[in-house]
């Protein structure tokens, strides 16, 4: 909550924090975290974070590919990933192997 709380235009006020799981490993721990709007109809956003000991304390783990202490990207109510930069839902990563077309259902 200590980080959140340091998050700049988060409100941690307006919305409910639960922690949905925790896997102990030594001296870091992998936390999935559900933030829930409250008096909204939204649906919760779910984001992945890596604890670290720190004397006392746990501490946000920042990722060292990307910077980000958030993890993999938050879950999409509809199981789904988020949609790339492209805005485009079926674009792919550069240089990733086309895909063919799914097939549309009986013909």
């Amino acid at each position: 909550m200590d980080y959140l709380a340091t998050r700049q235009g988060l409100n941690l006020g307006s919305m409910s924090v639960t922690i949905s799981s925790l896997v102990y490993r030594q001296n870091e721990v992998d936390a999935t975290v559900v933030f829930t709007p409250k008096g909204s109809s939204a649906e919760p956003m779910t984001l992945h974070y890596v604890l670290e000991r720190k004397g006392d304390r746990w501490v946000v783990k920042p990722r060292a590919a990307s910077g980000n202490p958030h993890g993999e990207m938050g879950t999409n109510p509809h199981g789904e990933m988020g949609m790339p930069p492209s805005g485009n839902p079926r674009a792919l990563p550069p240089g990733h192997p086309t895909i063919p077309p799914q097939n549309s259902g009986p013909k």
